[in-house]
């Protein structure tokens, strides 16, 4: 009897090894699409692929660096494809949907840089230091924000000109907190930013994320810095509330402004507002003393695919 039982018990877990080898190789087969869906992204932006070293992580970029002597577009990915499902964590956060690249392919200044975040992209055995953990509840942590950093020190290190920084949903936050610390940016925006993550958790009704660095934290350091933050009206994951009431934070926020995209969501509707996304902070200056939210006509919904809303 215990010999039979035994036998059964290795042939459950040799079937559950082999259910579990045959969904690493179809999530390895999916990820290698969206690696492609990238690299092609890019060529339309005339963007050159760069891996580079920063910390315990390999994170990949793209740039177009025509002028060393002029200043930067800096685009930040947001945080891709976290989530399998509300309560499950993905085994690898390469985007589905890089709004943030699609963003960057836009801009045809003569300097873009496109930055993706730790364990993006990048085969995760070549980051043996990546885990889950480090693109759901750390994704904001020291660790990866330092690692940024380190990333955008050298992706601009032959360039003379100021930063310009941008990022989409968690790229938003990112995008920000880097701002915080560094002494080089000359603007911010943002497009569905996670500017303030205790309440969009919050508004979820799902865990808080401690070990996270959290940019309405930081408000205090980006009061006098040129910034726009870009909210769908009808964003349902990250809604214009965060952007409002990180304005409201800033001790002075006479440089600050938040722009309302009607029908845009949370991962559609950007590209039909790219005149507004591209548009650089520091050329709005005649408005740092007014006040108030901007609102756009209204302009039809793009059909570009959407990532689920657990995905931001």
């Amino acid at each position: 009897m215990r010999h039979s039982i035994n036998i059964q018990h290795w042939v459950q877990r040799a079937c559950i090894l082999i259910f579990l080898q045959g969904l690493w190789v179809v999530d390895a087969r999916a990820t290698d699409k969206h690696r492609e869906l990238a690299e092609r992204l890019a060529t339309q932006g005339h963007l050159q692929m760069l891996d580079i070293q920063s910390g315990e992580f390999l994170v990949r970029t793209w740039a177009r660096i025509d002028r060393t002597d002029h200043d930067v577009s800096v685009y930040i990915e947001g945080d891709g494809h976290a989530w399998s499902s509300r309560t499950r964590r993905s085994a690898d956060p390469t985007p589905h949907n890089p709004i943030g690249l699609r963003i960057a392919v836009l801009d045809t200044g003569v300097n873009v840089i496109y930055l993706s975040r730790p364990c993006m992209y990048v085969p995760l055995h070549y980051n043996p230091a990546c885990n889950p953990l480090l693109w759901t509840d750390r994704r904001f942590s020291e660790a990866v924000v330092a690692a940024m950093d380190g990333v955008l020190g050298h992706a601009r290190r032959n360039v003379a000109g100021k930063l310009h920084l941008a990022g989409f949903s968690g790229g938003g936050a990112i995008a920000a907190l880097l701002a915080a610390r560094r002494t080089d940016i000359a603007s911010l925006r943002t497009f569905g930013g996670n500017l303030d993550h205790d309440a969009v958790n919050r508004h979820h009704d799902v865990s808080p994320m401690p070990e996270s660095l959290n940019p309405i934290d930081f408000a205090h350091a980006l009061a006098h810095l040129p910034q726009v933050h870009f909210s769908g009206a009808q964003d349902a994951v990250v809604p214009p509330f965060i952007a409002r009431d990180f304005i409201r934070a800033l001790p002075t926020p006479g440089c600050a402004r938040q722009v309302v995209l009607e029908n845009t969501t949370h991962h559609r509707g950007w590209h039909a507002h790219r005149a507004q996304l591209l548009k650089l902070p520091a050329s709005l200056h005649p408005w740092c003393k007014a006040g108030g939210t901007f609102r756009w006509r209204r302009v039809p919904v793009d059909p570009e695919p959407a990532e689920p809303a657990y995905g931001y």
